[in-house]
């Protein structure tokens, strides 16, 4: 399963592209693209963030 995030333009969940993962702590957020070009961010716990990571999903940004 990859990164899903809510676009505000569309009003619905998609599957973001292109995600980078940066680290606060405990706290991560995903920032990515939807489908159509429009830049998503979402907040994600630490455990999913590492197994987006791992899976190959999403690229470690800042804050590893």
């Amino acid at each position: 399963m990859s990164v899903i995030g809510y676009n505000v333009k569309t009003k619905q969940k998609e599957e973001m592209k292109n995600v980078v993962i940066d680290k606060n702590g405990n706290r991560c957020f995903a920032k990515g693209e939807s489908k159509d070009g429009q830049k998503m961010c979402v907040a994600i716990g630490l455990a999913n963030a590492e197994k987006e990571i791992k899976a190959g999903h999403a690229t470690k940004g800042s804050g590893w």
